[in-house]
């Protein structure tokens, strides 16, 4: 994961190639984009490290993607929120105002558990919520550019020849009348991945924000074991 160097930035990291797209390069913006999540989709699965933010405002988010197996662990200044699914349950780790709201837990009981994982079966509270967090589109989708597509130049994105595909942001990650862009970088080579995003405009008081990922591991389903030492929900509540 270090290895992504993520923290440097997607724009430190290309570099102009020049040249043609490869396939792709007599293809339109809307092509480029309809092959690359076409074969998203069909992969089914990644692995992908996701930033936000900045400094101590920073959100790193590190996962492997996927329906049967997946997981999600969360970084930021004030602590650490993992999740993942093994086996049909769903398990979550984090401290204890979230395990109050997401699971409501007792304050009591949450800050006994606060760090400690929770194992959670489908039906409870919580369960559909972990579950579909851990589910390829709701980290992918965030990235597919909209409307106003257009392709940039050739470039590479930690050694890999990609095409830019840019326009509007889907609209969860746009703030009222101020439209973000979102950048999905395509890999020119068949089956035309994608390889990493950009989403990046301004908030309501016109800060500029920005997140990126980087995504690899395409079709590769997470081998993962049940967290050691899991204390189940009903036991909590019961």
């Amino acid at each position: 994961m270090a290895a992504l160097a993520l923290t440097t930035g997607l724009v430190a990291l290309l570099s102009s190639c020049g040249g043609g797209g490869g396939g792709l390069s007599s293809e339109s913006a809307s092509q480029v984009l309809s092959n690359a999540v076409a074969a998203a989709r069909d992969s089914g699965s990644f692995h992908f490290v996701d930033k936000e933010g900045s400094g101590s405002q920073s959100v790193v988010l590190t996962g492997d993607t996927g329906t049967v197996t997946a997981q999600e662990i969360s970084t930021t200044a004030a602590g650490r929120l993992a999740v993942s699914l093994v086996d049909g349950f769903a398990f979550l780790q984090a401290g204890a105002a979230t395990l109050e709201s997401f699971l409501g837990l007792s304050t009591t009981v949450a800050t006994r558990m606060s760090g400690k994982w929770v194992s959670v079966t489908k039906g409870e509270k919580g369960y559909t919520r972990i579950v579909q967090s851990l589910a390829p589109h709701a980290e992918f989708d965030a990235y597919i550019p909209q409307i106003g597509l257009s392709v940039g130049k050739q470039t590479t994105l930690h050694r890999i020849a990609v095409l830019p595909v840019s326009g509007t942001a889907p609209a969860k990650d746009s703030t009222t009348g101020l439209p973000a862009v979102a950048t999905l970088f395509v890999s020119l080579r068949a089956p035309y991945l994608p390889v990493g995003g950009v989403v990046s405009g301004n908030d309501i008081h016109g800060r500029r924000q920005s997140e990126e990922v980087v995504f690899t591991k395409w079709g590769e389903q997470p081998h993962l074991s049940a967290p050691p030492g899991a204390v189940s929900l009903a036991s909590l509540t019961g």
